[in-house]
């Protein structure tokens, strides 16, 4: 596709990321004179034309209202539309790194820097929450750290936009697993695959767990595996991995990964109490952390 042009307006110049979604390129805005990212969308496969006129239909919908999400924590959308009827968004070129790969590059990260960022993803939320709209994906992959250590939180409302184009909410060709990322996954989505924002407060749990220890709360090799930790099993606590943590932090990752929806805190909630552990030094936190049991207790 280099070198295409959509709209006669975006020149796609060079592919800068790709995943299940489709392609993300680095592109020149000739009307506006800037460069920008176009993220090109994969369409399921077989379908029909009439299906991808609904589809379409359904991702102009979505993308209007991700466009209408006015934070500084969410990327923007500048514009939208179809090239042979694959949908593309348009958004900022953003300099930056996504928080996967902060983690890859050095491993586990400092307790405040992991509130800083996730306080900032929730402030994302709430505005996305007040809206109507879940994300559905919320993942380290897809929380962007930029040069100016702003978050950016990605693909509002494109996760919704497939959950749309489904049957059951199932990808198709891939009837194991429902849309979004196995590791991140609130229990809910396997069990009545139910999705409001509390679904999002649970993924970010799942993140900041990973970006303390390293790891996410489950871990194994096959979908069935995953789904039936979310499910069923509790995590160990965050201070049976990482005994340097305030206490607080089990208090909070207990209640954000709560099996329950009515459980778990709203993201306003959550980015309060990850305001405070933000300010909470380490060395006083360790020397006054209270034996605590090796998992979390299941809500009763």
């Amino acid at each position: 596709m280099q070198g295409t042009v959509l709209d006669g307006r975006y020149t796609l110049v060079e592919r800068i990321g790709a995943g299940g979604m489709g392609e993300v390129w680095r592109a020149e805005d000739s009307r506006l004179q800037r460069r920008v990212a176009v993220k090109v969308l994969s369409t399921p496969r077989g379908t029909t034309q009439a299906e991808a006129e609904r589809f379409l239909a359904m991702f102009v919908r979505e993308a209007r209202a991700a466009a209408a999400l006015d934070s500084s924590y969410i990327v923007p959308v500048f514009d939208h539309g179809s090239a042979s009827g694959v949908p593309y968004l348009v958004m900022p070129l953003l300099s930056g790194r996504t928080v996967r790969e902060l983690v890859l590059d050095a491993g586990p990260l400092t307790p405040q820097r992991v509130a800083v960022i996730s306080a900032q993803v929730c402030r994302a939320l709430a505005t996305a929450h007040r809206a109507g709209i879940v994300h559905r994906d919320i993942k380290p992959a897809n929380v962007m750290v930029t040069d100016e250590d702003t978050v950016k939180v990605l693909d509002f409302g494109i996760a919704k936009f497939l959950d749309a184009t489904t049957t059951a909410g199932y990808l198709t060709g891939t009837a194991d697993a429902p849309v979004g990322t196995l590791h991140y996954m609130a229990p809910e989505r396997f069990t009545r695959g139910a999705d409001d924002g509390s679904c999002d407060v649970y993924s970010l749990g799942c993140m900041v767990y990973e970006l303390l220890t390293g790891a996410p709360p489950f871990d194994a090799d096959s979908a069935a595996a995953l789904m039936h930790g979310h499910v069923y099993e509790t995590p160990d606590r965050l201070s049976a991995r990482r005994p340097d943590l305030a206490p607080e932090w089990d208090d909070l990752l207990g209640r954000m990964l709560a099996k329950e929806p009515g459980d778990r805190p709203d993201a306003r909630e959550a980015r309060d109490a990850l305001q405070a552990l933000s300010e909470v030094d380490p060395r006083a936190a360790a020397q006054h952390r209270p034996a605590a049991p090796g998992s979390y207790p299941l809500a009763p």
